[in-house]
């Protein structure tokens, strides 16, 4: 197994979203989103967009571990993506402890 390099030329999200369609990615890997500008504060920066638009799981990297995974903390909503997320970290740390977390705002009465 190797890395391969494809460049796309266009917009990013939609270059990123129908690389992942056309390959039959099972994860899109992105790394932590940085706000450069006003618009990214409005729309979301590339990472935050590929996330929200994805029909595939998408791993977002804030930093390299320090060692392997040994806690995981997801964040489910009991749908299919939260499923499916769950399934992919799993695979990416078989080893682990795993905490699943569903937290909603009760609304005011």
């Amino acid at each position: 197994m190797g890395v391969r390099f494809n460049v796309a030329v266009g917009e990013p999200v939609a270059g990123i979203l129908d690389e992942a369609h056309e390959r039959s990615a099972d994860l899109i890997v992105v790394g932590k989103p940085g706000k450069k500008g006003l618009r990214e504060y409005f729309v979301g920066t590339t990472a935050e967009r590929v996330a929200r638009h994805s029909d595939r799981p998408v791993f977002i990297v804030k930093r390299r571990p320090n060692d392997a995974y040994r806690r995981v903390l997801a964040a489910v909503d009991f749908s299919e993506v939260a499923s499916r997320a769950l399934k992919a970290a799993y695979e990416i740390a078989p080893r682990a402890e795993f905490l699943a977390v569903h937290a909603w705002q009760v609304p005011a009465v």
